[in-house]
């Protein structure tokens, strides 16, 4: 007689899933259900500032979701690099905009893509002509601009550089002084040329950049040249300082003075690329006493005054000239640069007096 066989027992039932929390994480982890980042970010292209923003742009990409690889990031940062670098030699206020979608989702994985844009100069400051109230660069002229002309005697012919709206070569053609004023910027060379007119001013209006060759000034003819708010703006390396002193040591006749303002070091100080950098985005470009004398070296220009900008202008304008602007203080300051209150800045902004030799 063979032995019975025992019937096999039907599988045990699964407990059932009731947890809703882990039953909804479940749901969750379709990645349809993901959010897909799409968008922009924006960065000043300041080439200094590369680590700075690789430490923001990980960690934002990690906190959509997204985290880049080591690969992923050295790639990143060789295109962006390479961005700031070129934004940077453009224009000092050029932006790079970094886009990012996503490379087919609901698949992980972010497109990334580069554009860097840049506002020529005079469009910035037709915008500022739109925006901001007059006057824009101060009602009266520039004390040291007067003290030097009363030297002057009898009153020649003055060259006005970057002439703005005609804060001095306004008051210099009321002293007696033939103003040739040149200012690239459409709208403020015709707000000179309107006021001069009503006055019965001599002031001649050129819209015009100094260092145009096609520009033609008579040699030697000039007694006198102010370039204010200028270097300190638009002149970014010791290359461009000198070209623009040897243009006015052509210009002025021998004997003749160049008054222009620039922010110099003090006490030994050399920036950092991250300081010059910068200082060329907020309209302050920095240069070191050896840096002058590079860009002065061998050219028919002796500095017989140097004063500092600041103190002298509120020592010297009258109570209703002072502050010439709200932005001015913060500028001449150098706290436009170095955003902080204390008293000690390694630089200053300097009136620098040069005779023609």
């Amino acid at each position: 007689m063979s032995p019975t066989k025992t019937k096999a027992k039907p599988p045990k039932a699964p407990p059932l899933l009731l947890d809703d929390a882990l039953l909804e994480a479940a749901v969750l982890a379709n990645p349809f259900l993901s959010v897909i980042p799409r968008g922009e970010l924006k960065m000043l292209a300041v080439p200094a500032m590369l680590d700075h923003y690789m430490e923001q742009l990980a960690g934002i990409f990690k906190a959509l979701g997204h985290p880049f690889s080591a690969r992923e990031l050295e790639l990143l940062r060789e295109k962006l690099g390479a961005r700031l670098e070129r934004g940077f030699r453009e224009h000092p206020n050029s932006i790079v905009t970094l886009t990012y979608e996503p490379t087919d989702p609901p698949k992980k994985g972010l497109r990334c893509s580069f554009q860097s844009t840049s506002t020529p100069t005079d469009r910035n400051y037709e915008t500022w002509v739109k925006l901001r109230e007059p006057p824009l660069f101060g009602t009266h002229p520039d004390a040291r601009v007067l003290s030097v002309a009363r030297g002057i005697s009898p009153p020649a012919r003055v060259l006005d550089i970057g002439a703005g709206t005609g804060r001095n070569s306004l008051p210099l053609a009321r002293m007696g002084f033939e103003v040739h004023a040149l200012e690239p910027t459409a709208s403020f060379a015709a707000q000179i040329r309107s006021d001069a007119e009503a006055e019965g001013l001599a002031v001649r209006v050129m819209q015009a950049d100094v260092l145009d060759p096609r520009l033609a000034l008579a040699p030697s003819s000039y007694r006198m040249a102010i370039v204010v708010e200028v270097v300190t703006s638009h002149f970014r390396d010791v290359a461009q300082l000198r070209t623009l002193l040897a243009r006015m040591a052509e210009l002025l006749s021998p004997g003749g003075l160049l008054l222009f303002d620039l922010f110099l070091t003090r006490g030994g100080y050399e920036p950092t690329p991250l300081v010059r950098e910068m200082s060329q985005v907020v309209w302050s470009n920095l240069f070191t006493r050896e840096e002058l004398g590079e860009a002065m070296e061998g050219l028919p220009l002796r500095v017989i005054s140097e004063v500092g900008e600041y103190e002298y202008e509120r020592t010297h304008k009258p109570p209703e000239g002072w502050p010439p602007t709200n932005w001015y203080p913060g500028w001449a300051s150098g706290r436009n640069l170095f955003r902080v209150s204390n008293d000690g800045l390694p630089v200053e902004l300097v009136w620098v007096l040069c005779k023609r030799i």
